[in-house]
């Protein structure tokens, strides 16, 4: 379970006494530049955590954000070529608080999907047998939109030779059921790409038979 550490933030009641308070001349043009920046980087990671957010399924974290939210409102709610060098510089402040304050939750939503998206994979052990006239040196596992991520099996290993089997495998079936990829190269060079229907495939798993079609020149399972 993720623990929640809330930012302890200036507060924007106080903040606007002292705006009353505080006199002074014109701000410049590079304190207005500087406390703009400021701004639109606070607008930014606002926006990130708003499409965090929208990611994941736990809602123990509207709370907190509404009131992030609440406070972005009160620093849009102000005008700064009405404000002194001394207000604008105290606003920054607090906006460097909310941008901190954003980070963290950025953080821990990213954490809260990769736990959820965890808990959605169903893990199925895997095995199969070469029951074709080739011998390969190169297999792979892989989710058919992660193609970068593939490794080769038998990196090391001898070659899987015809009648031979490999066990011990594992695919790891999402809530979407994405399709995997079984990559196979033999020994020649000739590569055989195919796509697993892991939705049929059940905790229990599964044992692949490697068959050669002649008539289509392709390799089936």
């Amino acid at each position: 379970m993720i623990h929640f550490y809330k930012h302890t933030l200036p507060s924007l009641l106080i903040l606007s006494c002292l705006l009353i308070l505080l006199a002074g001349c014109s701000p410049s043009d590079e304190v207005l530049s500087a406390a703009q920046g400021k701004y639109a980087e606070l607008v930014k990671i606002h926006n990130e955590v708003v499409e965090a957010h929208r990611e994941v399924e736990d809602d123990s974290y509207d709370e907190a954000l509404s009131v992030l939210q609440d406070d972005l409102n009160t620093i849009q709610s102000y005008n700064l070529k009405d404000m002194s060098e001394e207000e604008i510089t105290l606003l920054m402040s607090t906006m460097d608080t909310l941008i901190a304050s954003y980070q963290d939750y950025l953080a821990q939503l990213g954490n809260t999907k990769k736990e959820e998206d965890a808990a959605e994979l169903t893990a199925i052990p895997l095995s199969l047998t070469n029951n074709t006239s080739f011998s390969f040196d190169l297999i792979s596992l892989y989710q058919k939109d992660s193609a970068g991520a593939r490794i080769n099996i038998l990196s090391g290993l001898e070659s899987l030779s015809p009648t031979q089997s490999l066990t011990g495998l594992q695919i790891k079936r999402n809530a979407e059921n994405t399709p995997w990829m079984l990559t196979l190269e033999t020994t020649e060079g000739v590569t055989y790409d195919i796509e697993l229907p892991v939705e049929t495939y059940t905790e229990d798993g599964v044992h692949l038979y490697l068959a050669y079609d002649s008539e289509t020149g392709s390799i089936t399972v």
